[in-house]
């Protein structure tokens, strides 16, 4: 979720699913444009959205909206949350009720730098793996984030630019190319309904 707080305390939510954008004062109108906000200083905020499976609202309050931020968790938090889990690290992830910030791109990058199968069970990483984790979300979000996002299909920053971090991913979207770590090559699989990539030689 995006989270705009207002000046009556309330907060407007947007969701941008797979294809929504919000822009600032774009140049143009466009048939897909969902909504738009006039605020001060003669500036336009435009919700637009292709495939319309975006969404927003007006609520007044957050909780119960998603798990902690993926950058804001501590590292004991996390690990009690991952080890009272039986799931697939990759599902656990991708599941915004526990962790809030981590897309399907975010989740196959940090995997390989963590060096662990996206299919391996939460219960079963150990101590160091868990912390190697750990570190490895807050550095590609953190990274992703200096680059502005992920520009693969439809994603524009507010000013309609593309982010540039597809340019420096890892392990998304290059099946049959060679691991930039150990020269293994990248393999797709789908893993809870999602396109999944990583390297069968060093994530084990």
């Amino acid at each position: 979720w995006i989270v705009l707080k207002l000046s009556s305390g309330e907060y407007f939510l947007f969701h941008l699913m797979m294809t929504g954008k919000l822009l600032l004062n774009p140049k143009n109108e466009s048939k897909h444009d969902r909504l738009i906000l006039y605020l001060s200083g003669n500036t336009k905020l435009v919700f637009n959205d292709i495939r319309k499976f975006g969404k927003c609202r007006i609520t007044d309050s957050l909780k119960n909206l998603a798990g902690q931020d993926a950058l804001q968790i501590s590292f004991p938090d996390f690990k009690k949350l991952i080890t009272v889990k039986n799931r697939n690290i990759k599902i656990f992830l991708l599941d915004q009720k526990h962790i809030a910030g981590i897309g399907n791109i975010y989740a196959d990058e940090i995997l390989w730098e963590a060096s662990i199968h996206p299919l391996q069970k939460t219960n079963t990483l150990k101590h160091f793996e868990i912390l190697k984790l750990f570190k490895s979300i807050k550095r590609i979000l953190r990274l992703a984030i200096k680059k502005g996002g992920t520009s693969s299909r439809d994603y524009r920053k507010p000013d309609n630019t593309e982010g540039q971090y597809y340019k420096i991913r890892k392990v998304y979207q290059r099946t049959g190319e060679s691991c930039a770590k150990c020269g293994g090559i990248i393999q797709r699989i789908v893993v809870g309904g999602r396109s999944t990539h990583f390297c069968p030689k060093h994530q084990k």
